[in-house]
């Protein structure tokens, strides 16, 4: 101590291919960068908080937090909108080498508050809950997972978009480098990698996320004007699979970011999962009890920035350039139909345009990635087709 100061002392890791750098975050939230090597000496305790003068004499004033972390250079700022039809498709990037490897009892606490956090599950230390992909250098240990999301009638709470659509909720599972021990050493060597689930608006709840919403609900109940609060160790969120929160198509975009709360440090392999996970405007309601939006706006992207895709960039298109030739042919069909029967007498019966049903079954099938919605009404429209016909008969 100082006068009324502390003494500071900044230790950075040391490592084996990027020059370290420190991170000077100023009391209004912006922050500058500076080597780690001007910081020696540099750092002083002034009557308005910690000040820096570099070697060329520019001083930064205003310091409320000091951190290091491993330069990382050509890393982009997170969120981002993730462009699918630009991103490149490589077989390093293997929905089917995307393994998690989670299982119930791995929680060590779940916090509430009703601030820009939300909630954060923290995960065991010894737990053996693990994230691999093709694209990863090792394997990646689960410490946390948090959410994001906005009730607002933009209902943009995901912090990343696809193709410019945003949703309204996004989940983001927090893993580090296996041989790292804490989330701070692993974000220091960007050793840290985040998978990102996003949810979209379903008319059903979602099962899997009722034990997270049972437990805000119970927060609420028990104590509704309380700032903060935790999880029993006998409640199902707490001995839930944090898996089962996850779609079960694994397909993904990849690309080098950042963290989106804090100091938004540039260490992350980011994976945004392309399938949404449903939540009902009830479960959505639920977390906007404990805040309403706690979503980052998506970051301009830099030219140098690439995004990766697991998934072949010409599969949807087959599948719509297949349907359109299926289309064609029973068009043409229907054509030919037409001219033979224009040459034949009437007959009693059926209708000439009344289309087999079988066909029309066979349509709704070459359908692709329908919700229960579209599923409904397509079965009520075949219902008022079939008593159309049966009208047209008599």
């Amino acid at each position: 101590r100082v006068g009324e100061c502390l003494v500071a002392s900044i230790t950075c890791p040391s490592p084996s291919t990027r020059t370290p750098r420190v991170r000077l975050l100023k009391t209004d939230n912006t922050y500058d960068d500076i080597d780690y090597s001007a910081t020696l000496g540099g750092l002083k305790c002034t009557g308005h908080g910690w000040e820096f003068t570099s070697p060329t004499g520019q001083v930064i004033k205003y310091i409320k937090q000091v951190i290091c972390f491993g330069n990382a250079d050509g890393f982009q700022e997170s969120p981002i909108d993730l462009d699918t039809k630009s991103a490149v498709y490589s077989h390093l990037y293997n929905s089917s080498q995307f393994k998690l490897n989670y299982g119930p009892g791995i929680i060590q606490s779940i916090s509430m508050e009703r601030t820009y956090s939300g909630f954060h599950v923290n995960i065991r230390q010894d737990a053996d809950a693990y994230f691999s992909a093709s694209h990863l250098d090792s394997r990646y240990r689960l410490v946390q997972y948090h959410g994001h999301w906005n009730i607002d009638d933009t209902m943009k709470g995901s912090e990343h978009e696809i193709d410019g659509k945003f949703y309204p909720a996004e989940f983001h599972f927090v893993h580090i480098r296996e041989d790292f021990a804490t989330l701070q050493e692993a974000i220091g060597q960007n050793g840290v990698a985040v998978i990102a689930v996003l949810a979209e608006i379903s008319p059903n709840d979602n099962p899997d996320l009722q034990p997270m919403i049972d437990s805000i609900n119970k927060f609420n109940l028990e104590d509704p004007t309380g700032t903060e609060g935790s999880v029993e160790e006998n409640e199902e969120w707490f001995t839930q699979d944090p898996a089962r929160l996850f779609p079960l198509d694994h397909n993904y975009l990849a690309y080098t970011g950042s963290l989106t709360t804090g100091l938004y440090q540039k260490c992350v392999a980011w994976s945004v999962l392309l399938k949404r996970i449903p939540i009902s405007q009830n479960q959505l309601n639920v977390l906007g009890t404990l805040i309403a939006k706690n979503a980052r706006d998506v970051i301009a992207i830099d030219m140098k920035t690439v995004v990766y895709t697991s998934e072949r960039p010409n599969s949807r298109r087959e599948k719509v350039e297949e349907k359109e030739e299926k289309n064609k042919e029973k068009e043409t069909n229907e054509k030919e139909g037409e001219r033979e029967s224009s040459t034949e007498e009437p007959t009693q019966g059926t209708p000439s345009f009344v289309q087999n049903e079988k066909e029309e079954e066979d349509d709704v099938v070459d359908e692709i990635e329908l919700n229960q919605e579209e599923l409904a009404f397509l079965h009520n429209l075949r219902q008022k087709y079939k008593r159309r016909k049966s009208e047209l008969r008599s």
